[in-house]
């Protein structure tokens, strides 16, 4: 549902504000850092340096980012090990649901649908929680606008990683998506 909601959003501020707004799926940014983090640089009208994918001028970040490895110095933190994590713990008829839900979003963006092949009783139990996923799907749809219409009084405070340091400069938006 949060992927769903970011990806509607990215392509209304895409239509919204051409030119002023950039999606990065984390995907291109693990698996081909370099020439992703060009074009954000291109985009921000920033200097490209080959440092920039190992992070160095962030050490915090870099440290978060690597998950407990040892790195090198000029090694990027970020790995691609989480890319379809939840491949593994999602079981077929949700995953069914959700590609069902989001496969206009994904095709968008550029994701393949995952080929599942549900047995007769995963075709059962999707056909069967269909319903409740979808009304659970609508109350946190409902729960999403009502926050973002009413911050004062349904908002939620945004986490840690969301809020820049005193004196950083805006700068138009990047967006990172990932499935």
């Amino acid at each position: 549902a949060r992927w769903l909601y970011s990806a509607r959003l990215a392509r209304r501020n895409l239509r919204r504000y051409p030119g002023q707004y950039f999606v990065i799926r984390f995907e291109d940014l693990v698996r081909r850092p370099e020439e992703t983090l060009r074009a954000v640089c291109v985009f921000l009208d920033e200097t490209y340096t080959p440092a920039m994918p190992a992070m160095t001028g962030a050490p915090e970040y870099r440290e978060k980012r690597s998950h407990g490895r040892t790195l090198q110095p000029d090694e990027s933190p970020l790995s691609d090990e989480f890319i379809g994590l939840y491949r593994r713990t999602i079981p077929p008829p949700e995953l069914a649901f959700m590609q069902r839900l989001a496969g206009r979003e994904m095709a968008l963006f550029g994701y393949a649908p995952d080929e599942l092949h549900l047995s007769t009783g995963d075709r059962m139990r999707l056909a069967i929680d269909y319903p409740v996923n979808l009304a659970r799907m609508a109350a946190w749809r409902s729960v999403e606008g009502l926050q973002q219409t009413f911050p004062s009084i349904f908002g939620r405070s945004p986490g840690g990683n969301m809020i820049l340091p005193v004196g950083d400069v805006a700068r138009p938006a990047v967006v990172e998506a990932s499935r």
